[in-house]
């Protein structure tokens, strides 16, 4: 075993060396200081290494003797350097060079999958629930056009797929329809579909199809899907359909049908027409009553109606250029009308802004139709000006039998002055 106190002895004598020669070098000329920097830091490594390193004491003892040991070692360290200094060096080069390009390599990857992600989020994209049996995936791609695929929804089995160009979509806007509605007709003609009902849903409705990107992203990309898609179910808990927060559901009843709109709370609960529901217990209260639900389909008409809530009507009616809109009370009087300049946007959508507009978004509604309720309502507005007319009349009447009951003021008599 190494004697302790030979060992400090060692490093007192190689620690004295090292600060005389750091005394040294710091009075030099900067230049010679530059050329022994290499010098001093190896020195000050030994020094480093003399205060943990325990050497047998003869060797200890020879170190002692040398009469500058700190110098002895820093030759022979040189001249093992020296041997290989430049593969070292060259290896070093080497080394760094390929990990900084893989790392530049890598930094650009990301760069662009970012570039990329943000270039995507303004694309379009949604899944169709079509004819009640197929599922179709519109996904706008970068040049403008979009790819679908289709899938049958028992099955899980892709059964078309294919691109429609922009030049097509361009084609297919009109005032009711959007770029993706356009895609969206397009891709059902394209797929050999009938499209006689399309409805939204969620798309994460196609999270468990085997071919559909979807599922590929659910695994590799989950942060491109929606989180809040609302998942129906029976009350066996089997997944009926998804839909998209803020969405609505068809709800038809044996005597009766309505739509109401869905918002997201948590995975089992929603406000659906502004109740809150556990997703089983809506189940159950459907299947209690008899009744089922399903996404709503977009309706493709330029004119509808329905009833809101228990006391309300709304019409909309496509113009030049504009949607025509009256809300009625149950009576049939009007509270309100007006008119939407915008374009592109079904008649599903533009009901819901006026519904939101005038703070009735989360109200139930059901279809009624649009001729029968606007002839109630011109009716119900001539019964209201003839009420008015009858009104007036009886006013100027009352008026006339008060001017007769009053009597008549006495003839004034006329004085004329005499002259004397």
């Amino acid at each position: 075993m190494a004697d302790a106190e030979l060992s400090s002895k060692l490093y007192a004598k190689m620690s004295a060396e090292q600060d005389k020669f750091r005394a040294w070098l710091v009075e030099q000329p900067p230049a010679d200081i530059l050329n022994h920097a290499v010098e001093y830091a190896v020195r000050e490594d030994i020094l480093m290494e003399m205060e943990a390193l325990e050497l047998p004491d003869d060797q200890a003892r020879a170190l002692l003797a040398s009469p500058d040991a700190m110098s002895d070692i820093y030759k022979t360290f040189s001249k093992m350097v020296d041997t290989g200094h430049m593969d070292v060096v060259r290896e070093c080069i080497e080394d760094r060079a390929a990990s900084l390009s893989m790392e530049q390599a890598v930094e650009q990857a990301v760069q662009e999958e970012v570039q990329r992600e943000m270039e995507m989020q303004g694309k379009l994209e949604a899944v169709y629930l079509v004819d009640r049996a197929f599922l179709l995936h519109l996904k706008e791609t970068e040049n403008g056009d979009f790819e679908y695929a289709v899938f049958d929804k028992q099955t899980k089995q892709k059964t078309a797929e294919g691109s429609i160009s922009l030049d097509e979509v361009l084609d297919g806007i009109d005032p009711t329809r959007d770029h993706l509605a356009a895609a969206r007709d397009a891709a059902i003609g394209a797929a050999g579909l009938e499209g006689v009902e399309a409805a939204q849903v969620g798309l994460t409705s196609l999270k468990d199809f085997r071919d559909s990107d979807i599922r590929r992203r659910s695994i590799w990309e989950p942060e491109t899907l929606p989180k809040d898609d609302l998942r129906f179910i029976d009350s066996g808990y089997n997944e009926q359909f998804r839909l998209p927060n803020g969405g609505r559901i068809e709800v038809e009843y044996p005597d009766r049908t309505f739509s109401a709109p869905c918002e997201y709370i948590d995975d089992y609960h929603a406000y659906i027409g502004g109740e809150v529901y556990h997703m089983c217990q809506f189940a159950e209260v459907l299947e209690r009553g008899g009744g089922v639900c399903r996404p709503e389909p977009v309706l493709d008409a330029e004119q509808a109606a329905w009833k809101i809530g228990w006391d309300k009507f709304l019409a909309v009616e496509c113009g030049a250029g504009q949607w025509d809109y009256h809300l009625f009370d149950s009576q049939m009087a009007e509270l309100k009308s007006g008119s939407l300049e915008v374009v592109g946007c079904s008649i599903n959508e533009v009901r819901d802004m006026i519904l939101a507009e005038n703070k009735l978004g989360r109200r139930s509604m059901t279809p009624t139709d649009y001729g029968t309720l606007m002839d109630k309502a011109a009716a119900r507005a001539e019964e209201a000006l003839g009420e008015k007319r009858e009104s007036v009349l009886g006013q100027l009447s009352a008026l006339k039998n008060d001017q007769k009951d009053k009597p008549s003021p006495a003839p004034e008599k006329k004085h004329r002055e005499e002259s004397r």
